[in-house]
């Protein structure tokens, strides 16, 4: 059996494919297909000073992709022993919370954050300020990310005294504060990867829950300029732990948005996703997922929450000296 063998030179974007007919690997190439994406990952991910210039577009992980999909769909690459090829923890996060149309998207805040949508499409056509990929042979993954979700919310836990409390009486937009959230850069919608955020509007008077406040509604206006962006979506399930285990923030969110929000009742959904497209290659059947409650959007509440998403937008501009569209 004539087996292409991938010899990879980390950090360059440089790669050769040796053929060698000396090696039979059918055992062994499923499991390679699965770990040569998480070494690849791993190299880079070594080093948090590290930055990998837009990952989506590197040369070299769509030579990896297109190889594996090449094998998959040309018979050589086959389940053995009960092994499927690897899919992103984004897409099996789509499946496991139920959001598989173009018509209803997964919110998530882990560490970080994403809006996604997943749908079959036989030419996928990519939109400005999202990202969008293959699943399988027939369906795709789009929507944007962010880099300040979860990880946000640590460092406002670890970084403020006394910056715990109830945001459910507070008056939105009450603290007069505009807080970029780009601690960790941007991703969707500008793909700034050097941004840096900032806070405008401190005084004497700021306390902690102010900026508490504050950053959670910035990762909340974030999110609804990227949903902006896929305006075919109808309904939003929220899912991952940061969010769900704050229901403050789940409000704010669906005010932010102007939407309503339905939570997920998956506490692991990316795990459950990929236990479903398992079960679907093996001709299974899954139960739906679970749902919990809906929560409205305040309405009287819009118009500060305009007022402030329209200075974040603003200061967003001069930060990045580029507009978000």
């Amino acid at each position: 059996m004539s087996v292409a063998l991938l010899r990879i030179r980390l950090g360059a974007s440089r790669w050769t494919l040796a053929r060698t007919r000396s090696l039979n690997l059918e055992i062994v190439v499923p499991r390679l297909l699965v770990a040569l994406p998480v070494l690849f990952n791993l190299w880079f991910l070594r080093s948090e000073t590290i930055v990998v210039q837009n990952p989506n577009d590197s040369h070299l992980h769509f030579a990896m992709v297109r190889w594996a999909r090449d094998q998959i769909l040309g018979g050589h690459l086959l389940p053995v022993d009960g092994w499927f090829p690897a899919l992103l923890d984004g897409a099996c996060s789509n499946f496991g919370a139920g959001c598989v149309t173009r018509e209803r998207a997964a919110l998530m805040i882990g560490t970080s954050g994403a809006v996604r949508t997943v749908y079959e499409t036989a030419r996928p056509q990519p939109r400005p300020g999202l990202f969008l990929h293959w699943v399988d042979e027939t369906r795709v993954v789009e929507g944007g990310s962010l880099s300040d979700g979860g990880n946000l919310y640590a460092w406002i836990e670890a970084t403020l005294a006394d910056g715990g409390g109830s945001l459910a009486g507070r008056d939105p937009d009450s603290h007069g504060l505009t807080f970029l959230t780009l601690l960790g850069g941007e991703r969707s919608p500008g793909w700034h990867q050097h941004a840096k955020g900032a806070i405008h509007g401190l005084t004497f008077d700021t306390t902690p829950l102010d900026l508490r406040q504050a950053g959670l509604e910035g990762v909340a206006f974030r999110f609804a300029d990227v949903a902006e962006l896929l305006p075919e979506i109808e309904e939003i399930v929220a899912t991952g732990g940061a969010l769900l285990n704050d229901h403050d923030w789940v409000q704010i969110m669906a005010d932010a948005l102007g939407r309503p929000l339905t939570t997920s009742g998956v506490k692991e959904a990316s795990l459950r996703g990929a236990a479903v497209l398992a079960l679907e290659r093996l001709g299974a059947s899954p139960a739906p997922a679970q749902l919990e409650r809906v929560v409205q959007p305040r309405r009287d509440r819009t118009e500060a929450f305009r007022a402030a998403r329209e200075r974040q937008r603003r200061l967003y501009e001069v930060v990045t000296s580029e507009p978000t569209s």
